[in-house]
């Protein structure tokens, strides 16, 4: 009990000295200065949770009136009052915010508040401050007027127009555009000083009149705005403003002004606006006209043609596609492509073999749907003259299918089929192909006399492997077909086998190592070799290197050894250490020893060292052993960790030898340094 009688004071005194706003946020916001933020994050709150709630609201709004009110409010409290009166501000606040219009540190946030207020009191307030604002001030109240769209204000912002101020002047020409009603449009037709953008603020009075229902006097307005005399952009916005109030015979307008304008940009409006009338005699008149228009209209014409698909226009987007001007046979291509059907197919592959807009052609062609267009296409594949094959079959690669798919095989396959198109097949068969055309491919590989197609087809067998997933039993085929296969065939399927890899394969390609056939032997060791991807093939090379064998099908497998013993970096360091000496040992040349020595630096053992050591006694191999040396002796830093550096009797006696038979002084320095 003592300790709560002991503790109520101090309770009492906590609570005197609370801010102010944990109670009364509005209290506290008259003394805001710029510093916490708090009270106006609690009145923030207070508005979101008030929601439409009117007599929340209220209060609100009558307590954030009486900080505008109150002389020792400070001003960044006004200025915040303010920002919340715009979101909540009836006409219970309008006097208030008015007096505060008369102050330059107040007048822009006042204003801005009685903007966004929709009583009309805000507007009457706003319209009775006109009288003595001044300067910038001034053009804030009539922007305010204009975006409030108050029509009572016409008549004192006529009066503003002839203003000797050119800002207020302008800014009265344009609040009259935004209010956009009958008696504003009058005004501004009044007005005689030419400086004044007039004719924009006409354009945005005739918006306001169309989106309000007034469609003839909008209309009116666009009509007037058409003259030669007004700059490009009204014209091009009034053409537009006429297709939106559907304006009749507006067919016939802009290809008057497609022909007639000459400003490239009114031109392509004109261009579009004609396109986009569906009206079959429209069409008509824009077909006929077509050839007579400038560049621009007529790319935006055929544009227009498309985005409809305008099959009435075939012939002309077929006729555009020989034009003289390139961005006019792009917009052709486009548009033949999406209204001419099949009849676009063969002259979009022609523009496909070559030229600036081949790309273009193709990414049409492969987009194009319809009757007959996939039957085209693998007839002008199979058969279409010059350079038109590839093209097309490269367009089918974009679009495949299985019909398509059947197709490149037949293509690929046929003996009487040019190289370079065979070639384009089984290019495209690499990235579409699926398991079901392994044996046809297959097939090819062991039959086809010709390389390039080999060694298409074999890329196209590993692509379908690799996307299987399963090497297993994509090797399947190839294994299956090495019993009936001639020497070459079985040479190729070799080939394929080592690029596709796996326990099978391997398997294959040992046994091949040891056939009496000379091409057999050679294809294995070369796939082992050269292309084998794995370690798991170090052993049959190895026993190649110890074998009595050519000189260079020994090297070959050495340095078939070398690169997959680098490559692995999963193999324990003793192991790599101990093949590598032996490798090393069994190497005739200097070249091999050198990539030995490139893969010993990777081993960090002091074996390593001995080893480097040995090989400075060759001259030829002095620089190379050397820096191995130097690289294992010293710490280093590879695929961010850290490598310690070998240590013991082995480096000690490693980097005395290279001090010693080197004549590089900055070697032999690195050396005693490293030696301590």
């Amino acid at each position: 009990m003592q300790f709560f009688r002991g503790a109520l004071p101090a309770l009492a005194l906590a609570l005197t000295l609370a801010p102010a706003h944990a109670q009364d946020p509005l209290e506290a916001l008259r003394r805001y200065d710029y510093q916490d933020r708090s009270a106006l994050d609690t009145i923030a709150k207070q508005i979101a949770a008030a929601g439409k709630d009117t007599a929340k609201l209220a209060a609100l709004e009558t307590g954030l009136v009486a900080v505008l009110g109150d002389p020792q409010a400070t001003e960044g409290a006004r200025l915040e009052a303010c920002t919340f009166l715009c979101r909540i501000g009836t006409a219970r606040s309008v006097p208030a915010v008015a007096r505060l219009l008369a102050s330059p540190a107040t007048a822009n946030i006042a204003r801005l508040a009685l903007e966004r207020n929709a009583d009309p009191s805000a507007g009457a307030a706003l319209l009775a401050a006109l009288g003595s604002a001044k300067g910038l001030a001034l053009v804030g109240i009539v922007n305010s007027l204009g975006n409030r769209g108050d029509v009572s204000a016409v008549p004192r912002l006529k009066g503003l127009t002839t203003s000797s101020e050119p800002l207020v002047a302008e800014a009265a020409v344009t609040a009259l555009g935004k209010i956009g009603a009958t008696p504003s449009v009058a005004a501004l037709r009044g007005v005689k000083n030419p400086a004044l953008p007039v004719s924009q603020a006409l354009l945005s009075a005739a918006g306001r009149l169309a989106g309000a229902g007034k469609r003839s006097e909008a209309l009116a307005v666009y009509q007037s705005l058409l003259s030669p005399s007004q700059p490009e952009v009204v014209r091009s916005g009034a053409l537009t403003g006429l297709v939106a109030v559907g304006a009749p015979k507006l067919g016939e307008l802009a290809l008057g002004l497609a022909k007639s304008a000459p400003e490239p940009q009114l031109q392509r409006v004109a261009g579009r606006v004609l396109g986009m009338q569906p009206d079959p005699a429209t069409v008509k008149l824009g077909a006929r006209a077509f050839s007579t228009l400038p560049t621009p209209a007529q790319i935006a014409l055929l544009t227009a043609w498309a985005d409809r698909r305008e099959k009435a226009v075939a012939l002309v987007a077929l006729d555009a596609l020989k034009s003289a001007d390139a961005e006019v046979r792009v917009a052709a291509i486009q548009t033949a492509a999406r209204v001419a059907g099949v009849a676009a197919v063969t002259p979009l592959a022609t523009l496909a073999q070559d030229g600036e807009q081949a790309g273009t052609a193709r990414t049409a062609l492969a987009r194009m749907g319809g009757p007959g267009v996939e039957d085209t296409l693998l007839r002008l594949a199979s058969t279409g003259p010059g350079k038109i094959s590839p093209a097309v079959i490269a367009v089918l690669g974009e679009r495949p299918t299985p019909r398509s798919t059947a197709a490149l095989m037949a293509i690929a396959a046929s003996k009487e089929q040019e190289t370079r198109v065979a070639v384009a097949a089984l290019k495209v068969l690499e990235r579409t192909a699926t398991p079901a055309q392994a044996d046809g491919l297959v097939k090819l590989l062991v039959s086809t006399p010709n390389e390039q197609v080999r060694d298409g087809a074999q890329t196209a067998l590993v692509a379908i492997a690799q996307r299987s997933g399963d090497r297993e039993r994509a090797a399947q085929p190839l294994l299956t077909a090495m019993g009936s296969a001639s020497a070459e065939g079985q040479a190729a399927l070799l080939g394929a086998l080592a690029e596709l890899g796996g326990t099978q394969a391997l398997g294959a390609l040992t046994q091949a190592t040891t056939s009496t056939n000379d091409l057999l032997k050679s294809a294995a060791l070369a796939g082992l070799a050269n292309t084998w991807s794995d370690s798991s093939a170090l052993p049959t090379l190895l026993t190649l290197v110890r074998r009595s064998m050519a000189k260079e099908d020994r090297v070959l497998a050495l340095r078939g050894s070398l690169r997959l013993l680098a490559a692995d970096d999963r193999m324990p360091a003793p192991q790599k250490l101990s093949q590598l000496t032996e490798l090393f040992g069994l190497a005739e040349r200097v070249e091999e020893r050198r990539q030995a020595l490139s893969v010993l630096r990777e081993i960090r053992l002091p074996g390593a060292l001995v080893l480097a050591t040995k090989a400075l006694d060759n001259p030829e191999l002095l620089a190379e052993a050397g820096d191995a040396i130097l690289y294992l002796a010293a710490p280093q830093r590879k695929d961010r960790t850290n490598l310690a550096a070998v240590q013991g009797a082995e480096r000690d006696a490693a980097l005395d030898r290279l001090i010693a038979v080197s004549s590089d002084e900055k070697i032999r320095e690195q050396a005693r340094k490293l030696r301590g």
